[in-house]
């Protein structure tokens, strides 16, 4: 099984249900995929695809566990601080359930 790592907020999000997916530079797994959260329990990968950044800032701020889509911006702008939020990369956006 495939670690996922998250930051602790978000495996708070995971455990009280807010969050279910996550957008990641890198592709971790296909559809049926199990991951080890490393803290919030194991998930099945439900779709993997790949999107611009502003679209997954757009349309799926929520299932990221965001209180907004500025809040998706900061935060992702604070993980990613090399690079910032830059709206057109292409991300892969897996989408999760509790296994």
């Amino acid at each position: 099984m495939k670690p996922l790592p998250f930051r602790d907020d978000m495996l708070e999000a995971i455990r009280a249900g807010r969050k279910s997916c996550t957008a990641r530079t890198k592709r971790f797994g296909k559809p049926g995929d199990l991951l080890d959260t490393q803290g919030a329990g194991t998930v099945r990968l439900v779709s993997v695809e790949k999107l611009p950044l502003a679209v997954v800032r757009d349309e799926h701020w929520a299932q990221e566990g965001m209180s907004s889509p500025e809040d998706f911006v900061r935060v992702w702008a604070e993980i990613h601080s090399h690079k910032g939020f830059v709206p057109d990369q292409m991300v892969w956006l897996h989408t999760f359930e509790p296994a």
